[in-house]
């Protein structure tokens, strides 16, 4: 958190959080970013189904945070455009295959 804030990241800025799981980051994120400015994808919706609970008790769905599954590790991203400021994907790349791998970054180096 404290990184992403020294890097620029306000409260009026959104923030895609990549392998969000179960929110143990993105429930802070959700408290600091305004209203509908954090959005958090993973592949498995079990997790995110189990990340909703703790939102709810705690009111975070006020902020309106998008969870959003990624069907099948969809790592192409376009289907996000260009509307993320940051991009977090923190101990993401380290779980999936090399093929993934590539795909997410050859899509980031063409900008989308």
């Amino acid at each position: 958190m404290e990184f992403l804030k020294s890097q620029g990241l306000l409260p009026e800025r959104a923030l895609l959080d990549i392998g969000c799981g179960t929110l143990r980051g993105g429930r802070l994120f959700i408290t600091y970013l305004d209203k509908g400015n954090y959005t958090g994808i993973d592949v498995s919706s079990g997790v995110l189904e189990a990340a909703r609970l703790p939102c709810a008790r705690e009111g975070l769905l006020a902020q309106e945070p998008r969870l959003m599954h990624v069907p099948d590790g969809r790592l192409d991203f376009s289907f996000l455009a260009d509307r993320y400021d940051f991009v977090l994907a923190q101990s993401v790349f380290s779980h999936l295959r090399e093929a993934h791998i590539r795909t997410a970054s050859s899509c980031w180096r063409r900008g989308r």
